[in-house]
Order: structure tokens, then sequence, then C-alpha cells
């Protein structure tokens, strides 16, 4: 069997997956996979990981370790393939779990990622004048920068998907986040307002 054949193989396998049957040898099978390089190497693969496995983990007859061992193997992956992480794999809702939110060490790897991700993206979108939250500026942030509309779109739509996780994630989680986030680090980055109220309100939980 080559390569296309094996990923053809496995998007297959991912789409009949029952989450109700037989997870822990489901989850190793998974594993094995994305092990091997013609599958990390593959967008839709990756596709089909967070969009119809990682979301299901949570069922999985498996320890809240070895879900987040199996998470990492996934996310790492994603690292290796794109440039930056996805919004859509940074944003996934089995981050959200209640399993993964309030463990502190798994909290503790996630949240800076999601935090680094987020700033990269609102810099990005201050350096070319573009205020999400002001449609008078952002008009005319959008008429001066006409060349990037595509880019401003996409850009946009992953500050808000980014933005909305960060408020969740700060808002489910028992976890303290000062030491990702103190006051003066707070009033050095051009925070939003709603988010930057959840982070004073509820990020320091100490």
């Amino acid at each position: 069997m080559n390569d296309e054949s094996k990923i053809k193989y496995a998007c297959e396998m991912v789409n009949k997956i029952d989450c109700g049957r037989e997870q822990p040898k489901i989850a190793g099978l998974l594993l094995s996979i994305l092990s091997k390089d013609a599958y990390r190497n593959n967008e839709s693969i990756h596709d089909l990981i967070w969009g119809e496995v990682i979301k299901n983990i949570d069922v999985f007859e498996l320890s809240s370790q070895e879900k987040f061992n199996l998470i990492q193997v996934y996310f790492n992956n994603a690292k290796s393939l794109f440039k930056t992480i996805p919004a859509s794999v940074l944003t996934n809702g089995i981050f959200l779990n209640d399993f993964f939110i309030n463990n502190s060490n798994m909290f503790s790897w996630y949240f800076p990622q999601l935090l680094e991700q987020y700033k990269l993206c609102k810099s990005k979108l201050d350096k070319i004048g573009i205020h999400i939250d002001d449609l008078e500026k952002n008009k005319t942030g959008i008429q001066n920068q006409s060349h990037y509309w595509q880019f401003f779109n996409q850009l946009s739509l992953d500050e808000l998907t980014l933005r909305k996780c960060l408020m969740l994630t700060i808002l489910k989680s028992n976890c303290d986040i000062s030491m990702f986030i103190d006051e003066e680090q707070l009033k050095a980055f051009n925070y939003p307002e709603n988010l930057r109220d959840t982070i004073q309100k509820y990020g320091w939980k100490k």
C-alpha cells in the first residue's frame, strides 16, 4: 500500500469512528498512524483528526494523562506541518473540557501557546491599522490597505476566534494566569477592552 492509499484509508477510518466502542484501541491505532511521516505531513488528515477525533477524545476510556498525551501528539504534528498553529486547532472545544482546563499542568502547557498566537494575530492587525471593535477606524484601515482585503478577512476572523477562546478559557478555568500575564504586561499590550476586563476580573485568581 503506497502513501496515497494509506492516507485514503486513514481518512475513511477517522470518518467511521464510533466513540462509544473500543476507545482505547482506536486511540492507540490513531497514535501509531500519526507517527508516520506520510500522515504527519498531510493537511487533510489533520483536518479530520481535529474535526472528528479530538473533539470526542473526552469520551475515550483513557486516563486524563493518556488523553493529554494523545492531544500533545496531534498538536505537535500540526506544529510540524504548519508555520503557525492554526486557530482552528488552538480553539478546539476539547481545550475547554473540565478534565483539561482545570488541570494545572495541561493549562500551563496550553494557555501560553493560545496567548502567544492571539498576540501575534492582534499585532498584525494593529500594524496594518485594522480595528476589529471600531467600525469607523476599520473603514479607514480597509480603504488604506485594500490589497490586504483577503488577508484582513482571515486575520480578523482568527483574532475574534482566538479572543473568544481566551476569554472562555479564563472564565471556565480555576487556574491563575498571573504567571503568563501580569499587570505590567497587560498595560504594555493593546488588548481589546472586553478581553482586558476578563483578564483583570477573572484571570488573576490569587
